[in-house]
């Protein structure tokens, strides 16, 4: 029964044994770097962009009226 209350001891010791070395280990490093931070705001951002190019169909289809006249709008998904 006592051994079993050691072991449980030490495996309860163990991750705070581990902390101490970690919290140790990092003290050694470089110093921490300074950084500046600011407000956040939410804006709208235009960002317009005139591009020329050529535009290629993908698929062709061939459209025929059953009466004359002018082809006003092609709805397309």
């Amino acid at each position: 029964m006592l051994q079993r209350c050691i072991l449980i001891a030490l495996a309860l010791l163990f991750p705070l044994s581990s902390a101490a070395q970690t919290e140790k280990t990092a003290k050694k490093g470089p110093p921490a770097a300074l950084v500046v931070t600011a407000a956040v705001r939410q804006a709208e951002i235009r960002s317009p962009l005139t591009l020329v190019g050529t535009a290629e169909a993908t698929r062709l289809t061939t459209l025929a009226g059953e009466v004359s006249g002018r082809v006003v709008s092609i709805p397309v998904e």
